[in-house]
């Protein structure tokens, strides 16, 4: 059962150390794909990653940790997450993945954690979430996690050409079958 309202992200504190998070940084260059995105056709810039490559590049515990977080946000109810995970890692640069559309998720519940801190750069590649009445920009710091339900619209600003490569990893958390009647 999902919980939440889908006017508000909900914030995590720190789920990543900055070893953990250059370790997926490195992972995500060493193999990067550019197949056409699914939400707008452009070069997706991006590594998928199945629960036993998380669990080899961040450890078991770190992962437990991130399958609670949709429960931990109250946006499901339960302790751990039963249903099937999406996960990729995705790098944005000025020339090749600037940006990200606005745009809701197709899966129950979306953890997004910051791989590089986007905390006073002011160069783009920044969270947008639209809630609380307005576009909010969410500033997160490396390993940081915004974790909000399918329906909330969002997406990434513009990087400016000079700007940094940024990083993030993306968790689509869905519904769990339910067992047959």
């Amino acid at each position: 059962m999902l919980h939440g309202s889908l006017d508000r992200a909900v914030h995590r504190a720190i789920v990543l150390d900055a070893t953990q998070c250059a370790a997926l940084r490195e992972h995500c260059r060493a193999h990067l794909q550019m197949e056409p995105d699914s939400v707008d056709g452009a070069p997706d810039s991006q590594v998928q990653l199945t629960r036993a490559d998380l669990q080899r590049l961040l450890g078991s515990e770190t992962v437990r940790e991130l399958w609670r977080l949709p429960a931990a946000a109250r946006l499901v109810e339960g302790g751990l997450w039963s249903g099937a995970v999406d996960c990729f890692l995705r790098r944005y640069t000025a020339e090749t993945r600037p940006f990200i559309p606005f745009h809701c998720d197709g899966a129950a519940a979306t953890v997004n954690v910051a791989l590089t801190s986007s905390a006073g750069a002011g160069m783009g590649g920044e969270l947008l979430c639209l809630h609380s009445g307005g576009v909010m920009v969410e500033r997160r710091g490396e390993g940081e996690a915004t974790v909000h339900p399918a329906g909330l619209l969002h997406g990434v600003t513009r990087l400016e050409v000079g700007a940094r490569e940024r990083f993030t990893m993306i968790l689509f958390f869905e519904p769990p079958l339910l067992p047959p009647t």
